[in-house]
């Protein structure tokens, strides 16, 4: 095999690994059947939320991003203590790698 075949043979390959990771993994995950699990999981940290129309979707760079058309932190009441309108949530995965998360506004 030349050094052209092989050149074109990752590059295919590298294309198809990251179409499943762009397109694939939200496919899987299907978040909208997911929201009920994202809501036990806040509530099992002593949260109630609310999401309305979740959306995921993966980066260009390794990064999870959701958005939603509405996030609501709830109190005890069923009352909003904190509303947020269309957020967007970009999670940076290779800084998780190297243990060292980073929050930005």
């Amino acid at each position: 095999m030349g050094i052209r075949l092989k050149s074109l043979i990752a590059a295919g390959c590298l294309t198809v690994l990251y179409g499943i990771y762009y397109w694939g993994i939200p496919a899987v995950v299907n978040l909208p059947a997911r929201v009920d699990l994202i809501k036990t999981t806040a509530q099992k940290q002593g949260y109630n939320i609310e999401l309305e129309n979740p959306n995921l979707k993966m980066g260009l760079k390794p990064a999870v991003i959701l958005r939603a058309d509405r996030f609501a932190l709830l109190n005890d009441d069923k009352s909003r203590a904190l509303e947020i309108e269309k957020p967007y949530i970009k999670i940076a995965l290779l800084p998780f790698l190297f243990k060292k998360a980073d929050i930005k506004d």
